[in-house]
């Protein structure tokens, strides 16, 4: 099936976009959501979407003038695009956020509102629309950080029908929504997205990715996210083709359910990032990919993190099987700066991939070799170029000089898809969104990405500021994951990071990465750390100084489900992962002293809380073991709380009481506990010594 665009759309903003869809065709399927069962659990037209976003607009009003903040607290569904567009009709600017989770139990304190904090801290928003069982818990939410208490909380579920008097006026410029960025290398940042921008971007997707009348998107990306929310979601709403929605959580625990829903929907458009791809590959079998039909997609988008060569063809081979087109996933380029879209690969294109020679790599030179040859060479997707006349430039970053061709540079750029800044931070927006030339020209992005152009085509080498620099070699990070993840099947996908440490031989190789649920049982730790550094060794010619592997769930991530190198390289330096298995190069002999120390007090706080659990269960201290859950062994919060003021006053220590959560059994709360103490009394550097 090829696609052709349709008409593009003259309209100023998104919401007249869709006020049109629903005047046009009020019964047309908008948006739906799709259950964990693959059944349609709820289903909006452009009439209900915009009759409902009325209502919340009507609401807003009554509590908010024009240019406020609203905080968006939602994992997905409806009460969330109508919160959305609701706040854009009434004038409100939106702020996406992450979602409330609501455990079962009222014995825990709510989670993931820790990530919110320094959002709602500088949006400072007036209102929080969300659902009721979070709108419960606000006390609780404002306990734990007052900031929860500045807000009025609106339980969107429960708005009732209402008139929506004249709308505020709304121009091109005005601000649409702030986006915050993910955290992935600082503190989440507010990006300014204008009417003008959303509107430039929608219309280059549809360049790269265009629509007819048979089009449907699935999508699961995170609405918080700009992928999930900009492409998944309002992009088929501008255009007026129905979106259905699954839930991340589900499709990242069975990814068929994604390939499901195209199979019986029809999907022609949709994303994910590349680890989703490589996911499909380890958890579909053969005899489930023929059960698919994936013929219809032929406009899905990859990106939000490197593109691997071996994965796209290792799933166009795997899934053919399931009628899956050649050239049905194409690979683009953004970032939130950049209302999403820098650049991305046409429908009906393969893209093309480049190999080039490792060590011109290593030097920022571009040098083309005929295919793909283990260690010296590397691979790289074409992700494509711009198709509304953004102007793209590699750049020297510090002598801010344009490139020659077939150099490697940090990409700038700059159009209409370039947004406002950053909100509060014009330090920051003047320094990443105001760059210019050696010559002057400008003012351009700074991307902080590396990359470089062959034919118009933009390829990308990875991130400036993890870039690592070995013996004046330099290594990409992303690179030498993707080995690890080739190599190791031990490792969960996408949970892997590389990043380097300053010692005083210079700059030291460091992995940290997750254990596969699967794998955590058969863990071989001395045979796994073999493989690794003969693969390590071979493929990049470096020395691995050490390897952390970590317990499944506590890999570092961002809100979007990227890795997040710069916290897992603080985390490995203070000394607060939550390692199941590590390899380290032999330190000095004087450092063994530390190392016994640690031991001790390890043995120390493990004996302190056998003695502890031993008398509360009225069980003999040997019988316990030292693996098993606190929940397991039969305490209760009450209990564990108990516990760990017992041990702030055995250590003389101040200890929050969650970390029985986050540490739920003797061994690795003995061992937290030392680390601890150990950080208060020695210093980060000698501290790297203790296991």
């Amino acid at each position: 099936m090829t696609i052709t665009p349709q008409n593009t759309p003259s309209h100023l903003t998104l919401i007249e976009a869709i006020y049109e869809h629903s005047i046009n065709n009020p019964e047309r399927l908008a948006y739906g959501c799709i259950s964990s069962e693959g059944t349609i659990q709820s289903a909006l037209t452009y009439r209900d979407l915009i009759s409902r976003s009325e209502n919340v607009a009507a609401e807003l009003l009554r509590l908010c003038d024009p240019g406020d903040r609203a905080m968006l607290l939602f994992h997905g569904g409806n009460e969330f695009i109508v919160s959305f567009l609701g706040s854009l009709i009434a004038g409100v600017i939106p702020v996406p956020g992450y979602p409330v989770r609501v455990p079962a139990s009222s014995a825990q304190p709510a989670r993931n509102f820790a990530r919110l904090v320094p959002i709602i801290s500088n949006a400072g928003p007036k209102v929080a629309l969300t659902t009721r069982p979070v709108v419960d818990r606000r006390a609780e939410l404002s306990a734990a950080e007052p900031v929860f208490s500045t807000l009025k909380w609106i339980a969107v579920e429960e708005i009732p029908d209402q008139r929506l008097g004249s709308r505020p006026q709304v121009a091109g410029t005005d601000l649409a929504f702030l986006q915050y960025t993910s955290g992935s290398t600082s503190l989440p940042k507010g990006v300014m997205v204008s009417h003008n921008n959303l509107v430039s971007v929608l219309r280059d997707m549809n360049a790269s990715w265009p629509n007819d009348d048979s089009s449907v998107m699935i999508t699961w990306a995170p609405v918080f996210h700009d992928m999930g929310l900009i492409h998944g979601i309002l992009f088929p709403l501008y255009f007026g083709f129905p979106v259905y929605t699954l839930s991340a959580a589900s499709v990242l625990q069975q990814p068929k359910r994604w390939l499901d829903a195209i199979t019986r929907l029809g999907g022609t458009h949709s994303s994910g990032p590349n680890f989703i791809f490589d996911l499909c590959l380890k958890r579909i079998s053969e005899h489930e990919v023929r059960d698919l039909n994936l013929s219809t997609l032929s406009a899905c988008l990859t990106g939000a993190e490197a593109v691997r060569h071996k994965t796209l063809l290792q799933f166009r081979e795997a899934f053919a099987l399931g009628g899956l087109r050649p050239d049905a996933i194409q690979p683009g380029y953004g970032l939130a700066e950049f209302t999403l879209t820098v650049s991305g690969v046409d429908v009906g294109s393969t893209p093309r991939t480049v190999h080039l020679d490792a060590a011109a790599c290593e030097q920022g030179r571009v040098v083309l070799r005929n295919a793909e040859n283990g260690a010296g060479t590397r691979s790289f997707v074409n992700c494509g170029w711009t198709h509304v006349g953004s102007d793209i430039r590699i750049v020297e970053p510090k002598s801010r000089r344009e490139c020659q061709p077939f150099e490697i540079g940090e990409i700038w750029v700059s159009g209409d898809n370039l947004t406002q800044g950053y909100w509060g931070n014009a330090e920051a927006t003047e320094e990443t969104m105001r760059a210019r030339l050696i010559d002057g020209s400008g003012p351009y992005l700074r991307t902080g990405d590396l990359g470089f152009v062959i034919d118009r085509g933009l390829y990308i080498a990875g991130r400036l500021k993890d870039l690592i620099i070995i013996r004046g070699r330099n290594l990409y990070p992303h690179d030498i994951e993707a080995t690890v993840e080739e190599s190791l099947p031990e490792v969960r996908v996408g949970r892997c990071c590389a990043f380097s440490i300053e010692r005083e031989e210079g700059e030291a190789l460091v992995i940290v990465a997750e254990v596969d649920r699967v794998q955590r049982h058969t863990f071989d730790a001395d045979e796994v750390f073999a493989r690794l550094r003969e693969e390590i060794s071979v493929r990049h010619e470096a020395e691995l100084f050490d390897a952390v592997f970590v317990r499944t769930g506590t890999f570092p991530l961002t809100s979007s489900g990227k890795a997040q190198r710069q916290r897992a390289r603080q985390e490995y330096l203070d000394g607060t992962l939550q390692a199941i298995a590590r390899i380290r190069k032999p330190e000095p002999a004087g450092d063994s002293s530390l190392n016994e120390l640690y031991q001790g007090r390890v043995a120390e706080v493990r004996a302190q809380l056998n003695g502890y659990i031993s008398k509360k269960l009225s069980l003999p201290a040997e019988k316990l073991s030292t693996s098993q859950s606190f929940q397991r062994l039969g305490l209760d919060s009450f209990s564990m709380i108990e516990m760990v003021l017992d041990l702030e006053e055995f250590t003389g220590q101040p200890l929050e009481t969650s970390i029985v959560f986050e540490h739920p059994s003797i061994e690795e709360l003995s061992a937290y506990v030392a680390r601890v103490q150990l950080a208060s009394q020695t210093s980060v550097a000698t501290l790297l010594s203790s296991p």
